[in-house]
């Protein structure tokens, strides 16, 4: 356990080392904090009734819910999702299940993004004799980020140049200032504001005086909507202790360390795993 605790962190700091000097990503920019919500509410209901036969067909159908949560700070973060469904017959509830989950992120630095979490994820459903219930207890690397001002600021620059309003990219310090600004954007009482910081730092930088036209630019790409942009880290995990019990008594298991990849919608992560097991059913691992 030692051994690859030191490995990964020996890979975090070659990571570091091998940025200095690579030219300017979205991932460079770490917004101050980064929250994320949805909620779908969903319903279908199916009726058939043939004369020709005796009685209704076909009268059932379903109500589903689902909410997710993401949030992010340079200290701490959390993720908190949840389904549910209700099943219906001749109008009637007839059965349903729920599933959710939640997960406590502590970020031991700002600078390097190593995190320790903790996590329940809990489940029911109509016919089951107790819910079953996953408790995770871990250490993990990586951070979500929106990156949406550092982009902006990168496509304000094209604008520019497509103009001729300037005649070389900016330096990378001062895209992140601007992105700075633009992430700050709610402090400023009024756009034109924020368009004014912003021409400040580029005229500084270019030696240019933007006209009406750019500075115009400038503010339709500040007030721009829905071409949000994120940054996932690799959120590799270094230990992973898993504890279920799904509805009964079981046995322990232990599991070799598997470092994981998982997509943005992943919802956890697993290494070294210590499992419930329900008599001699397989592995209550799940690798989402």
């Amino acid at each position: 356990m030692k051994r690859t605790f030191v490995l990964v962190l020996l890979s975090c700091l070659l990571t570091g080392v091998l940025a200095v000097g690579a030219p300017l990503s979205l991932c460079d920019y770490h917004a101050p904090e980064t929250s994320l919500s949805n909620m779908d509410l969903s319903f279908n209901y199916r009726y058939f009734d043939d004369p020709a036969t005796g009685g209704v067909d076909v009268s059932s159908g379903g109500v589903s819910l689902g909410y997710n949560r993401l949030y992010d700070s340079p200290d701490m973060g959390f993720s908190i999702a949840g389904t549910g469904k209700v099943n219906l017959t001749n109008l009637s509830v007839t059965g349903g299940v729920g599933q959710g989950s939640g997960t406590l992120r502590y970020y031991f630095t700002q600078e390097m993004p190593v995190f320790g979490f903790g996590g329940v994820e809990g489940s029911i459903a109509t016919g089951q004799s107790q819910p079953g219930v996953d408790l995770r207890v871990g250490l993990g690397y990586g951070r979500f980020s929106d990156v949406t001002p550092l982009a902006k600021a990168f496509r304000i620059q094209q604008g520019l140049l497509a103009l001729g309003a300037i005649t070389d990219r900016l330096p990378d310090d001062v895209l992140m200032a601007i992105a700075t600004d633009i992430g700050r954007q709610v402090e400023y009482a009024e756009t034109k504001e924020l368009v004014a910081a912003i021409e400040t730092l580029i005229e500084d930088a270019s030696g240019a005086t933007l006209d009406a036209r750019a500075l115009l630019s400038i503010e339709d790409e500040i007030l721009a909507t829905g071409d949000e942009r994120y940054c996932v880290g690799p959120f590799k995990v270094v230990s992973d202790m898993n504890w279920s019990t799904p509805s009964g008594e079981g046995g322990i298991l232990f599991s070799p360390c598997q470092p994981m990849r998982p997509s943005l919608q992943s919802r956890a992560l697993s290494s070294c795993s210590v499992q419930a097991l329900q008599d001699h059913s397989t592995s209550l691992r799940r690798t989402r």
